[in-house]
């Protein structure tokens, strides 16, 4: 209960402080891309892809399968299951409509108003069936999800009066909510069930063959790490076009924090996220050693490959020289490598188990972490010497990690 009630404050400040800053900064978006001649049904298509990511962001981190389960294992049937999310929703969705209210109240125009509140809602509605279509993991199910996006795409495409239009709404929302109560009716049973599909072992493919790398690569693409990432990274890449044309030296600072958002997410977590079974790699040297440079490798792979695509696609719209773009790109892959070896053993030397069991990384390490990145971002673009000198002093201190058991 003390557990509950610390994330229960944590989560009602943040609700508060996005409650506050939401609609002002996107009410200056909104006039910023009225201004350049924004059509309202492009509105309604903005609305509506902001809908869905935020809703499905909404439902990973709301989420937990261990309350379903011991809700299930009680009796709770699959009616009270549906209730019980969405009442845990709430709260995010009220704050959905207060963007809207947002819109209102800093004087965007009032026209565009249902064309941001159609679009809102039918996202959220169909992040809502894509949710519960994939806990229910049959094929007709994913055909009824294209079906429902087609029929949005038509919705948004097609010209139409404005009553034609509201009743086409309407019409939409009730089906589409349908749709949802439908599986999510009978979702639940399957998910909490399902044990996975039965594989021939005679045709394994060469992934399952390589176990830890299999185990690494599904870390990466777990929805909540690529989920954090991708609302950063678009952070980023949206600051850059505002920006990037009136100020091109933003170009290796937006590469630079990106590379801290990679490495934050999963280079520092990255033995975190073994939890108790981090036991099974320190039985033996050489488990140990597999473990760290199979994580390391492909860690480096991932973020080295993140930041040469943002520096050549921003490169080559800027019209830098190919030679240019060269030697940033080398001097910009040394960051992610002095990050990783850095933020690797730092996670785990500050790894601390809760009383429920849970391996996290204490307040004050993630702290310490998150400074220290920062003034190696600092040295990385203003030291490049001094850079160069820590970045081997913590080569040499990985090597040490690397090669002992902790």
């Amino acid at each position: 209960m003390k557990q509950l009630r610390k994330l229960t404050k944590m989560d009602a400040a943040l609700f508060i402080f996005l409650l506050i800053l939401i609609p002002n900064g996107l009410a200056n978006a909104t006039l910023r891309l009225n201004s350049w001649g924004f059509k309202a049904m492009m509105w309604a298509i903005l609305y509506g892809i902001i809908g869905f990511l935020i809703h499905m962001g909404i439902s990973i981190s709301t989420s937990k399968i261990e309350e379903i389960r011991f809700l299930w294992s009680i009796g709770k049937e699959s009616l009270f299951l549906t209730q019980y999310t969405m009442i845990k929703k709430v709260p995010f969705l009220i704050l959905l409509l207060w963007i809207v209210v947002g819109q209102i109240l800093w004087e965007v125009p009032h026209n565009y108003i249902f064309n941001m509140v159609s679009g809102l809602i039918l996202g959220v509605l169909f992040a809502e069936i894509v949710g519960y279509i994939t806990l229910f993991r049959k094929f007709y199910g994913y055909a009824i999800s294209f079906f429902f996006l087609s029929l949005n795409v038509v919705y948004f495409i097609l010209p139409m009066s404005l009553s034609v239009r509201i009743l086409t709404w309407i019409l939409l929302c009730i089906s589409m909510g349908y749709i949802a109560l439908y599986f999510a009716q009978r979702s639940w049973s399957v998910f909490l069930q399902y044990h996975g599909p039965k594989k021939n072992l005679s045709r394994r493919g060469w992934l399952s063959q390589c176990p830890l790398l299999k185990k690494e690569l599904l870390f990466i693409i777990r929805r909540v790490n690529l989920f954090s990432f991708f609302i950063l990274a678009l952070g980023i890449e949206v600051l850059n076009s505002y920006i990037i044309r009136e100020s091109p030296f933003i170009l290796p600072i937006s590469s630079a924090v990106l590379s801290w958002f990679a490495v934050d997410i999963w280079a520092v977590k990255s033995l975190v996220i073994e939890g108790k079974g981090i036991l099974i790699y320190k039985a033996t040297l050489f488990a140990w050693k597999k473990m760290l440079r199979t994580k390391w490798l492909i860690l480096c792979i991932v973020t080295i490959g993140i930041i040469s695509m943002h520096q050549w696609f921003w490169g080559i719209y800027l019209h830098i020289s190919p030679m240019s773009l060269l030697f940033q790109s080398i001097w910009n892959i040394f960051l992610p490598i002095t990050l990783i070896s850095f933020g690797m053993p730092l996670g785990y030397k500050f790894l601390s188990i809760d009383y429920l069991g849970n391996y996290r990384i204490k307040f004050f390490g993630s702290w310490l972490i998150a400074m220290s990145i920062l003034l190696l971002l600092y040295l990385h673009q203003f030291h490049k010497v001094l850079f160069a000198a820590i970045s081997i002093v913590i080569y040499i201190r990985f090597i040490f990690f690397y090669r002992k058991v902790s």
